[in-house]
């Protein structure tokens, strides 16, 4: 039993919790909230005093963890608001990853003057700043879309690392002795592409 317990991951255990426990807020967060995270407190009452916001933590009945200066619940607010980070980062993520791969696999395939050109090309995308991007991004979206405008912001930044990690590998795999022997026995470019590089 102590040899299973020294071999466990503790890294992984812990950050599947940290997960679930995030996933599990996402869920029931908004249900626990104690006030409208929207809703503005210019006047609450703060040791017997009438006091302006904000407010300060453990003070006021209601709000754990005091106000922002529009005197809205910082504890409501922040369990209302791991549900849209949550599927920001998850979609922003997923995109990232999808699109990397795709263009990784397909810049690393290439050969000769083509892959020349795409590899540099893949530099220059490296080359602008990630902030322009996304606030470009965000601006011909609109931001009166509100989430959506900011994963689209997002998702179109950071895949050109993923997709330069992955055409790196893709050239190292592409020689190895297994793609040369499915290229003999008749393999074609796409089966040999994703059956065989994509896996590794």
């Amino acid at each position: 039993m102590r040899q299973k317990l020294r071999n466990l991951n503790w890294t992984l255990v812990l950050g599947t919790v940290l997960v679930g426990f995030m996933l599990l807020i996402a869920l029931i967060g908004p249900s626990l909230a104690p006030q409208d995270p929207m809703k503005e407190n210019f006047a609450l009452s703060v040791d017997g005093a009438i006091r302006t916001p904000p407010y300060p933590a453990f003070r006021i009945p209601g709000y754990p963890l005091g106000t922002d200066r529009w005197g809205r619940d910082l504890w409501s607010r922040m369990l209302w608001g791991v549900r849209p980070t949550l599927i920001m980062v998850t979609a922003v993520a997923g995109f990232r990853l999808v699109v990397g791969i795709i263009v990784g696999l397909l810049i690393g395939w290439a050969e000769g003057r083509r892959a020349r050109r795409l590899d540099s090309l893949l530099s220059a995308l490296l080359s602008i700043p990630v902030l322009i991007v996304a606030m470009i991004g965000i601006y011909a979206v609109g931001v009166d879309k509100g989430l959506w405008a900011f994963i689209f912001g997002l998702g179109i930044t950071g895949w050109a690392e993923t997709a330069r990690m992955v055409s790196e590998q893709t050239r190292l795999v592409k020689r190895q002795t297994f793609v040369e022997a499915a290229r003999a026995l008749g393999a074609g470019e796409r089966l040999i592409l994703f059956n065989h590089i994509l896996r590794q």
